[in-house]
């Protein structure tokens, strides 16, 4: 899946992922391709990506 990531002033990252995890404000949680569509809030932390091989 393809991964991109804003912020305000620009584009920070744009690729091809298997999965990406955030740090939402009930705890971190994992996306994967083909994941239901989702809105949620974030938090501050690490945002882990796995590429794809």
């Amino acid at each position: 899946m393809t991964l991109e990531i804003l912020t305000p002033d620009k584009k920070v990252f744009e690729g091809d992922v298997t999965a990406v995890t955030v740090p939402g404000t009930l705890g971190s949680f994992q996306i994967l391709k083909d994941h239901a569509p989702i809105i949620s809030t974030l938090e501050d932390g690490p945002v882990i990506i796995k590429g794809s091989r």
